[in-house]
């Protein structure tokens, strides 16, 4: 699971409103519930059958549409039944009681089953989006969902005027964890790192691994003074206890912010890298906020 965020990064619906494939679905299955209604009743009993009903729960199921499998095999049987009672007379009575009850039996067992199967199906998929989203080793957004995210929450920036700040998070001398205690501890290090900073963030925060030992944190609706309140609590979070089998640790962290230090994504991490840099090359284990872009020299002429 994403620390920090859920899954999806899309808006989510609520789980209440029908989504366009169940009103496609819907749509077509009232059609040809009243069409095979229209059938039934024309013909008389035993001739059209209750047979039919089942091939709305069929389309149904084609639609992959759980909720509207429910609501149109219940609506099958009833249609069913009052199609048995209200067509023409004809047939033999006993063959046709016989296949109205062979299609309700139908109509269930398709329902059923048909639910169960795209409740899996349903959930199989979840699974496979959690996974590609999700850095495996430290439980942290993988790269892929953190760059979407990103840019989403700068469009977002952008269109609505709400400030956005990013954390560039760089654990210090890493590579001396390694070649002293091993890839694996240092692999549980970086897990750890991941679960502490988490504990530090909002439900809206996104922290996601940007590769190696480098951690980017996107904070919606946070400003340079907020970003760097946070940026703070996170290195003091890490230095004050060790992480993992007494292996301590420091990090250092670049802050960039919207509009002060660009106005795109890749902008964004250009400066809080670049902050980052600084805070590496100063001492280590601190934060550096990042500078304005520095203006052109086409531009300044002009001025």
């Amino acid at each position: 699971m994403v620390r920090g965020a859920s899954i999806p990064r899309r808006i989510a619906r609520r789980p209440d409103v029908p989504t366009r494939n169940e009103f496609r679905c819907g749509a077509l299955a009232v059609l040809l519930s009243a069409f095979v209604l229209y059938v039934d009743l024309a013909l008389p009993r035993g001739v059209a059958g209750g047979v039919p009903y089942v091939a709305v729960v069929a389309v149904c199921l084609l639609f992959r549409a759980p909720r509207v499998v429910v609501t149109f095999g219940a609506l099958g049987i009833a249609l069913t039944v009052v199609g048995g009672l209200l067509s023409p007379p004809g047939g033999a009575p006993t063959l046709m009681v016989l296949n109205r009850v062979l299609a309700i039996v139908s109509i269930l067992a398709l329902t059923i089953a048909g639910q169960r199967l795209l409740a899996r199906h349903a959930e199989l998929e979840l699974g496979l989006r959690e996974l590609v989203a999700t850095d495996v080793l430290t439980g942290a957004a993988s790269r892929r969902h953190l760059m979407l995210e990103l840019e989403r929450r700068g469009a977002e920036a952008k269109r609505h005027g709400v400030s956005l700040s990013i954390l560039m998070l760089d654990v210090d001398h890493f590579k001396d964890v390694n070649d002293r205690h091993g890839h694996q501890v240092g692999d549980r290090v970086l897990a750890t790192l991941s679960a502490r900073c988490s504990e530090h963030l909002r439900a809206s925060d996104l922290l996601g691994r940007y590769g190696g030992e480098e951690f980017v944190v996107v904070c919606p609706n946070t400003g340079r003074t907020g970003a760097e309140r946070l940026a703070t609590r996170l290195r003091d979070a890490v230095r004050e206890a060790p992480l993992t089998d007494a292996v301590s640790v420091t990090v250092s962290i670049g802050v960039a912010t919207w509009g002060r230090s660009g106005t795109s994504a890749d902008a964004l991490l250009h400066a809080a890298d670049t902050a980052l840099y600084r805070a590496k090359s100063t001492g280590r284990d601190r934060v550096v906020l990042a500078d304005p872009p520095r203006e052109s020299p086409s531009v300044a002429t002009v001025r």
